[in-house]
């Protein structure tokens, strides 16, 4: 059990290597570019930031440390690296790269302060507001987006039944499975993320019609 943990813990430390190597290039070094969320992923990932902030917060003040390591790796892992990141690549916003990982970063030091510290050190000097992690000041949560959290749950949730489905139906990968749009934008961002990931093909058209 402990073994298996261990190696959960340092699965963990890699995947946030990864997203700082993934993130730093492509983020903007600009302190005074300004956040702009145009798109339902990018308002839902920012407003479940501010979420995780909140609770993080909360558990830390309340001695509550494991719960509070786990709202983080739940938030850092399955939500930000597993979803929001490759979804980013379709749609790049380079100041919501660097306002999440700065604030991923400072979450993550009480739990892990020399990996997170040494990623800080590899930021650009112009966006480290103090040299050392260990006295930036602590993330203030910002307004939440009380519609944009569950209509990501749900475009998540979605993408994952259509994945189940191709499997149970042994479709290969290189097969779109095809949906019949009666009415309805295809052109759509949400549109776009589906076919992406779910390897759909959107066909309009209404039912009964050849």
């Amino acid at each position: 059990v402990y073994e298996e943990k261990i190696k959960g813990h340092r699965n963990f430390v890699n995947k946030i290597w990864n997203i700082a190597r993934y993130s730093i290039p492509k983020m903007s070094s600009d302190p005074k570019a300004k956040l702009t969320l145009t798109t339902m992923p990018e308002r839902a990932v920012f407003s479940h930031l501010q979420t995780t902030i909140e609770k993080t917060s909360t558990l830390i003040e309340t001695f509550q440390f494991g719960r509070a390591g786990d709202v983080l790796y739940e938030f850092v892992w399955h939500t930000y690296a597993d979803w929001y990141l490759e979804i980013e690549k379709l749609q790049p916003n380079p100041v919501l790269l660097r306002e999440s990982l700065i604030t991923i970063l400072k979450l993550l030091h009480p739990f892990m302060p020399f990996v997170t510290e040494a990623i800080w050190q590899e930021l650009p000097k112009e966006l480290r507001v103090t040299d050392q992690l260990i006295i930036a000041p602590w993330p203030q949560a910002k307004k939440r987006d009380a519609t944009a959290e569950p209509a990501f749950a749900d475009l998540m949730a979605t993408v994952t039944m259509l994945r189940r489905y191709r499997q149970y139906a042994s479709l290969p990968d290189n097969v779109p499975l095809s949906f019949l749009v009666a009415s309805g934008d295809t052109s759509s961002h949400e549109a776009h993320i589906l076919a992406t990931f779910a390897r759909i093909e959107w066909r309009e058209g209404s039912a009964g019609k050849n």
